[in-house]
């Protein structure tokens, strides 16, 4: 993601939704102490931890707020570059995040959003755990995505569902444990 926003010291970086400070601190470091990075957050004690990382890291250019990602309160064209790890809201008629994957569709998003030459790549993020059980257990508890996506089932329905993920899963198991393949898509574009 640093790479396609093409960061560089003397840059003043916006992370949006940053959490405890990722990419804003890695980014903070590549803009050196010439340069400027707010890292924003909603939750005011993600936002103290993300402070508390990069002071420890001696980045004295790295500022945190409190701020709603959706309401931004920022001068315009203030930033050389925004950083965010979050997902746009789905297309209207869209399933939700994994649709974004189709060819063109997340381009399309940009380009409604107003920007330019958006460029998507991409990388490789294989999954390793213990076991595929492990693995439901977290897609269960973590991702929201997959309750919307079942909510029309009935619960015994839905356990079935999971039932039958965990058993499509067990074909990554192997001796040294559980290993799935996947792929985000990073992307970077100009406004």
């Amino acid at each position: 993601m640093l790479d396609l926003a093409g960061l560089r010291p003397g840059q003043r970086i916006l992370d949006v939704a940053a959490g405890a400070g990722e990419p804003a601190v890695s980014a903070a470091e590549r803009a050196g102490p010439s340069g400027y990075v707010l890292a924003t957050d909603i939750s005011e004690g993600i936002v103290e931890l993300a402070r508390q990382v990069a002071r420890g890291r001696g980045l004295d250019q790295a500022e945190t707020r409190a701020m709603d990602g959706e309401e931004l309160d920022l001068p315009d064209a203030f930033f050389d570059a925004v950083l965010c790890r979050q997902l746009p809201p789905p297309v209207p008629g869209q399933l939700g995040p994994f649709s974004l994957g189709g060819p063109g569709v997340l381009e399309a998003v940009f380009r409604q959003a107003g920007f330019a030459s958006p460029e998507i790549r991409a990388v490789p993020v294989p999954l390793q755990m213990t076991r595929a059980a492990e693995y439901v257990r977290l897609a269960r508890e973590a991702f929201g995505a997959f309750d919307a996506m079942m909510a029309h089932l009935s619960d015994d329905e839905r356990e079935s569902v999971w039932n039958e993920v965990e058993g499509a899963m067990r074909s990554f198991e192997t001796l040294a444990g559980f290993e799935v393949p996947g792929e985000c898509l990073v992307r970077a574009a100009t406004k």
